[in-house]
C-alpha cells in the first residue's frame, strides 16, 4: 500500500497475484494540511478518520475498502466491484424534476489525534466538539492545483461548525407547531414527528429518537396544523447527528456522482448519464481538507534574575526578514506573576499566526542593575517564539492603536487568541 494520502493517487492495489477481479483502485482520497505546520508541504497528521457504521456495512456490500492514512485517508473500489457500484447508485436514484437524482453517498467521522489542534486552529477560541463539530462535503469541493478543496472557501473555519446531537434530541418548540420535520442534505424529508395538541400558550419540550437514523447532517423544521411553516428564531436550523463515543471533531459526506445537472462539486465518478458502463476517471480525486493557523496576540514577561535587581532600558526590536512582523508596547507599570516575582509586560499590537517553526524574529535589549548596583547589558538576539499551548482568549475590546491591558487593541476576539511567553535575563 501507498504512504501518505495524495502521495501516488493513482496507484493500483492487487491482494491476490494474477487475479484482476482482486485488484483495488483508489476512488479517492482525502488529505489533511494546515497552515501551521511547516514542514512536509504543511500535511496534517491531527486528525484521524473513519466510516461510520452504517457506511462501514454498505462499503462492504459493494466492495470498497477504508484505507487510513498518516494525513488523512483513501477509499478503494475493486475494479470488478465498479459495475456493481453504478447499479447500485441507479437503483437508489431518486426521481428529480425530469431527471433521476443520486445522493447516495459515503459519511466518515472526524476525530481529534492531537489534544491541541483547536487551539492552533482559527476557530473560535471556545470550541468545544461537545457542542459543535465541523462538517464538509464535496458538494463545495473545487479544484485548486491537483486537489479539490474541499470547503467552499480556503480553509475549513467558523462557518463550516453545526451543533451536535445524539440519538435522543430534544427540541423546545412554540405552542402553534405540530409537526416536526427532520431533511438530510439533499433536502428530503425523512421523517416527521407530530405533537399532539395540548393547551396553553407556552413552548414545549420534545424529545424524538434519531437511533434509526445514519449519523450526518440534518435541518430541522417546524410546521403547524395545516402544514404551512411556523417560523420563529430557532427554525430551521441544521445540526450533526454523531455518535456519543468516539468524541467526533467532524462529519465529511462524500457523493458518488454529481447529484443533480445543476449541482457543483467534485465527484469521484462521472456524472450517471443512461444505463451504460462508467468507467474510473484516470486520476481519482485529491481531496484536500485545509486548516488555517490561529493568529494569537503575543505577550512577553521579562523577568530579572536577581529577584533584588531592576531592569532598565528594555527595547523589543522586530528582525522578522519574512513573514508578518509587528511592534511591541511596554505597559507602563511591572506586572506581578503568580510566584511573585516582578515582570516587564511587552504586548504585541498586531496577532501572529501560530507556526511550527516560525519566522517571526525579535530582540531583546536593555540593561540590568543587580542588588549589587552592577549594570550588565542584556542582548537576547532571538527571543523565544509563541508555542502552541497553552492558548488564551484574547480579550474583546475596542479601538486600535493602545494595549491589551488597556482595551484599546482591534481584533477579531472568535478566533485571535493570546500567547503569553517568559522571558528570564
Amino acid at each position: 500500500m501507498s504512504g501518505a494520502a495524495g502521495s501516488n493517487p493513482h496507484r493500483s492495489f492487487r491482494y491476490t497475484p494474477g487475479s484482476s477481479a482482486n485488484t483495488f483502485e483508489r476512488l479517492f482520497s482525502v488529505v489533511v494540511t494546515h497552515t501551521y505546520y511547516t514542514q512536509e508541504a504543511g500535511l496534517c497528521r491531527d486528525l484521524c478518520f473513519a466510516p461510520d457504521g452504517a457506511t462501514a456495512k454498505l462499503m462492504t456490500s459493494l466492495g470498497l475498502l477504508f484505507k487510513a492514512e498518516r494525513t488523512g485517508f483513501s477509499v478503494l473500489v475493486q475494479r470488478s466491484a465498479v459495475a456493481g457500484l453504478a447499479d447500485y447508485l441507479r437503483r437508489q436514484a431518486r426521481d428529480g424534476a425530469g431527471l433521476p437524482e443520486y445522493w447516495s453517498r459515503l459519511t466518515f467521522l472526524m476525530t481529534m489525534d492531537n489534544p491541541l489542534f483547536i487551539g492552533i486552529t482559527a476557530l473560535p477560541i471556545d470550541t468545544k466538539p461537545t457542542a459543535v463539530n465541523l462538517y464538509g462535503n464535496n458538494m463545495s469541493a473545487h479544484v485548486e492545483g491537483e486537489t479539490a478543496v474541499l470547503p467552499p472557501g480556503s480553509f475549513m473555519d467558523a462557518g463550516a461548525l453545526y451543533p451536535v446531537v445524539g440519538a435522543e434530541l430534544s427540541l423546545t418548540v412554540p405552542p402553534d407547531a405540530r409537526i416536526v420535520t427532520l431533511a438530510d442534505i439533499s433536502g428530503t424529508i425523512v421523517h416527521r414527528y407530530r405533537i399532539g395538541h395540548r393547551g396553553g400558550t407556552g413552548d414545549r419540550q420534545i424529545t424524538i429518537d434519531l437511533g434509526q437514523f445514519t449519523h450526518g447532517f440534518y435541518t430541522i423544521d417546524i410546521r403547524g396544523a395545516l402544514h404551512q411553516p411556523v417560523r420563529t428564531g430557532d427554525y430551521p436550523r441544521s445540526v450533526l447527528y454523531v455518535p456519543t463515543r468516539p468524541l467526533t471533531m467532524g462529519v465529511l459526506d462524500f457523493l458518488f456522482t454529481r447529484p443533480t445537472p445543476e449541482a457543483g462539486g467534485v465527484y469521484p465518478l462521472p456524472p450517471l448519464t443512461g444505463s451504460g458502463p462508467v468507467t474510473l476517471p484516470a486520476k481519482p480525486p485529491v481531496y484536500r481538507l485545509p486548516f488555517d493557523a490561529r493568529s494569537t496576540y503575543w505577550q512577553y514577561y521579562v523577568v530579572s534574575q536577581d529577584p533584588a535587581g531592576d531592569l532598565e532600558h528594555l527595547s523589543i526590536k522586530d528582525m522578522t526578514a519574512v513573514g508578518k512582523g509587528t511592534s511591541f508596547r511596554q505597559h507602563s507599570h511591572p506586572v506581578r506573576l503568580p510566584d511573585g516575582a516582578s515582570a516587564i509586560l511587552f504586548e504585541a499590537q498586531d496577532a501572529l499566526p501560530l507556526r511550527q517553526k516560525s519566522p517571526q524574529k525579535f530582540r531583546l535589549t536593555g540593561q540590568r542593575r543587580d542588588s549589587n548596583h552592577h549594570v550588565n547589558d542584556i542582548l537576547v538576539s532571538r527571543l523565544p517564539v509563541a508555542p502552541p499551548s497553552p492558548v488564551w482568549p484574547a480579550p474583546d475590546t475596542g479601538q486600535s492603536g493602545g494595549s491589551l491591558s488597556d482595551g484599546q487593541v482591534s481584533r477579531s476576539p472568535a478566533t485571535d487568541g493570546l500567547s503569553e511567553i517568559f522571558v528570564y535575563v
